[in-house]
């Protein structure tokens, strides 16, 4: 087979993708490509430099399609059409995370976006238990095992797109009763916003009846005239090029590909005589902090990401999908990427964080200061905000618990019954004395 399907980046024909086998796919940039953005540009990926010599890009293309039951529903949806790898993307890669699209791109002027009701809405969030992102007609994909869609927001009402339109939202339903998850997960981000660890918006609603997490695409641009630009990003799954057909190398297993520290290599290592580490390996400390600090045992590979600007910058993307699973009914425990050889974020400590820093090259002094500012803005966030009346009686009691315990010097995790999903009440504990002065 010599499939051949053409990429587009920032306005730019970069190259091309080939189909190889089954699921196996090559990538070669254009001339053009290589014109605009220098040869051996990572703008794309950081494992796929811009050369006119074909490279294996099977890691980085599975990498934008969804897992588990959704990519089993993308595939019954395919039906007897072509399953490959070059079949699926060529089949929703008109839409899909970061700024490159797959195949000719539309103009402008065929950009269509049709209106919602909340029905409608409603609608779509129920089709997407079967149908990836809730639409027939493909042309749209967002990685991950959770049931969820995109839309367009746009002049005050939810719209769906049509010849290569851009959506600007996910919207990630759950059933009535488990609303106190998708609550608990806006909490988090809402404290990650005070924080600084992102920007963009996210809040709890309902669509008749459903509720639904609705969080802004920080790789969508909503420009002043109303056109929508995307931005280009990658996660490190993507960029570490791990195996998309494998459920598990996202996580770490002992001595594999994926560690903190790999992550970390991903970044910018350009310094200064006045800089002992970059500000994106300080950043990644401060989003692994967090993580340990709320409890979000999720954050795998595929949950950090890197952004890949036109003028080839490469960056940390904001942190993203956060939520306290150490406290949900299953009680997560094992952390998803250890902390310095610590498996369980209940044996994490200050002094972790610092060690696992200080093996990507940051100080370690400089390391134990931003940790410690990083708590001590979380103590902040959790006295400022507000959380839903579900979550109230304990989501903020068991970060801010956490937080204490590792300001002064212990394992973050409570020493709670478990599991602590059933705890009906978690207080917010009084600050111990001999803590460093809260942040103010």
């Amino acid at each position: 087979m010599n499939d051949q399907l053409e990429l587009h980046l920032y306005g730019t024909h970069v190259g091309s993708l080939i189909s190889r086998a089954s699921d196996t796919v090559d990538f070669r940039a254009s001339d053009a490509g290589i014109e605009r953005f220098g040869l051996n540009s990572r703008v794309l990926s950081v494992g796929l430099p811009l050369t006119t010599v074909p490279q294996d890009a099977t890691a980085f293309v599975g990498g934008l399609l969804p897992e588990g039951r959704a990519l089993a529903n993308l595939r019954r949806q395919l039906g007897p059409s072509d399953q490959s790898l070059f079949g699926l993307i060529r089949f929703v890669g008109r839409d899909v995370a970061g700024a490159v699209t797959f195949g000719e791109p539309q103009p402008v002027a065929d950009h269509v976006y049709i209106p919602l009701s909340d029905d409608e809405v409603a609608a779509r969030l129920d089709a997407a238990a079967t149908l990836p992102l809730g639409r027939l007609t493909g042309g749209t994909s967002l990685t991950g095992y959770q049931r969820k869609i995109t839309l367009a927001y746009r002049n005050g009402r939810w719209h769906d797109r049509e010849g290569g339109a851009v959506s600007t939202h996910i919207l990630k339903p759950v059933e009535p009763d488990r609303e106190k998850a998708i609550q608990a997960e806006g909490y988090a981000l809402a404290l990650g916003r005070r924080l600084g660890l992102l920007s963009y918006d996210s809040f709890v609603t309902e669509f008749a009846g459903r509720p639904t997490l609705v969080i802004e695409r920080y790789d969508r641009v909503v420009n002043v005239d109303g056109d929508i630009s995307r931005v280009h990003q990658e996660d490190a799954a993507q960029a570490l090029g791990l195996d998309w057909t494998s459920e598990y190398l996202k996580f770490e297993h002992g001595e594999g590909v994926t560690r903190h520290r790999s992550i970390a290599a991903l970044l910018p290592t350009s310094r200064s005589i006045f800089d002992d580490a970059t500000p994106q390996l300080d950043q990644l400390l401060r989003y692994l902090t967090f993580t340990v600090a709320i409890g979000n045992t999720d954050a795998h590979a595929k949950n950090y990401s890197l952004l890949h600007s036109a003028d080839g910058r490469t960056t940390l993307a904001p942190l993203y999908d956060v939520a306290p699973h150490a406290l949900g009914y299953d009680s997560q425990q094992a952390l998803a990427i250890w902390v310095n050889g610590r498996r369980r974020y209940a044996e994490v400590t200050v002094d972790d964080l610092v060690s696992e820093a200080t093996s990507w090259g940051v100080p370690p002094e400089r390391a134990r200061g931003t940790v410690v500012d990083t708590l001590l803005g979380l103590e902040s966030a959790v006295l400022s905000t507000t959380a839903h009346a579900s979550i109230e009686q304990t989501v903020p009691g068991y970060v801010l618990g956490q937080t204490y315990n590792l300001l002064a010097g212990r394992p973050g995790m409570l020493d709670l019954p478990h599991p602590l999903g059933l705890l009906q009440q978690i207080s917010l504990p009084n600050r111990p004395a001999g803590l460093p002065g809260p942040l103010h």
